[in-house]
């Protein structure tokens, strides 16, 4: 069992990585954001936001700022899939063994590994683009010109598009055992597979 203080020297080597902190203090925004947004929603606020004004004004700013850090998340992550895009156009052999490291388990070659990537990829870019339009809805219209309709549309879209897309990467055919594999013989447990010999000629 691990002890308390190999947890703490691997936390402490992760923490001296600049993306994992960023990746980080990315995730304890977002969390302290939709802590707010519940708070303002479940009225635990009305003895200090008196005015419908103020609980408007706050909300406001807290939803600006949740579309923000999903904003900033997806132009962090949109240039990955364009790259990527462009790799599955191109398919090289250098280019599939690049993907086939990042989507395939253990690297290795799958059927219509392909299509597969290129759904993965549409369905990311997909993301990133409803997920603009959400932003520039926020920040294109004020509160009572704003169309309602439009976000929840795009939000509809983003949200469902990134969960298939994660779901998909995770538990799709490309992270799946190929059965016409052939059978490690180093592998435990595997001597049923193998041809036996006979010990004794007749």
């Amino acid at each position: 069992m691990t002890s308390f203080k190999e947890k703490v020297d691997v936390f402490k080597a992760w923490s001296r990585k600049p993306l994992k902190m960023l990746h980080f203090l990315w995730f304890i925004c977002v969390c302290i954001s939709f802590i707010c947004m519940l708070v303002l929603l479940s009225g635990l606020l009305k003895h200090r936001l008196v005015t419908k004004s103020q609980h408007d004004l706050w909300f406001e700013v807290n939803v600006q700022i949740i579309n923000l850090l999903f904003t900033i998340l997806c132009l962090y992550q949109h240039p990955r899939w364009c790259q990527h895009l462009f790799l599955l156009c191109r398919w090289r052999p250098e280019d599939a063994s690049k993907l086939r490291r990042f989507y395939c388990k253990i690297g290795k070659e799958k059927p219509h590994e392909r299509a597969h990537m290129v759904t993965i990829v549409i369905l990311f870019q997909v993301t990133c683009f409803s997920q603009y339009i959400v932003c520039g809805l926020h920040w294109g219209y004020s509160i009572s010109e704003r169309p309602f309709e439009a976000i929840g549309i795009s939000l509809l879209i983003t949200i469902s598009s990134v969960i298939i897309a994660v779901l998909y990467k995770t538990f799709g055919p490309l992270q799946k055992e190929d059965p016409n594999s052939g059978v490690d013989v180093e592998a435990p447990g595997c001597e049923g597979n193998l041809p036996r010999t006979p010990i004794f000629k007749a």
